[in-house]
């Protein structure tokens, strides 16, 4: 969204309301003129979903009938987690996006759902992929560790 602020002019007021004047506030500015050549380098360069070996990683959620290159942008950015079938690549999907506001991952197996609600005053969660290890963080300075809860029931 911030790039597409910055290259239609008529988007800036939206992306402000969607974490745009907090985005700006971090830099010290209020225009994006002021962000860092590197910084707009580091954002074109990302891409929208990351593969490994047993999981891959994305914002939102897949469209689980689809190789990872052919999602479509709306779904990999936008859509809620719901209770998502396994993805055609049998891999693990690990997401955020859809807040869990138990301040606990959701665990399908197949999927995770990290997003435990940091911006609204939850947790941040990070999770070692190996060993399933969670680490959180509170916003006021509480920390807790724990493995990743089993699997829910999709039934």
């Amino acid at each position: 969204m911030m790039l597409r602020a910055r290259d239609e002019r008529s988007f800036f007021s939206k992306w402000l309301t969607y974490g745009g004047t907090e985005t700006l506030e971090s830099y010290g500015t209020t225009t994006l003129d002021d962000i860092p050549a590197a910084h707009w380098d580091f954002i074109e360069s990302t891409v929208s979903y990351h593969e490994e070996e047993k999981d891959f990683f994305v914002h939102a959620n897949v469209v689980p009938d689809l190789p990872l290159e052919e999602q479509p942008e709306k779904t990999l950015f936008w859509a809620h987690f719901g209770a998502p079938r396994p993805h055609i690549s049998g891999r693990r999907m690990l997401c955020g996006h859809t807040a869990q506001k138990s301040g606990r991952p959701l665990n399908y197996g197949h999927a995770v759902c990290l997003d435990t609600y940091a911006y609204g005053g939850g947790w941040l969660t990070c999770l070692d992929v190996e060993t399933n290890a969670c680490w959180q963080a509170s916003q006021d300075g509480a920390l807790r560790q724990e493995k990743l809860g089993p699997p829910e029931s999709l039934e």
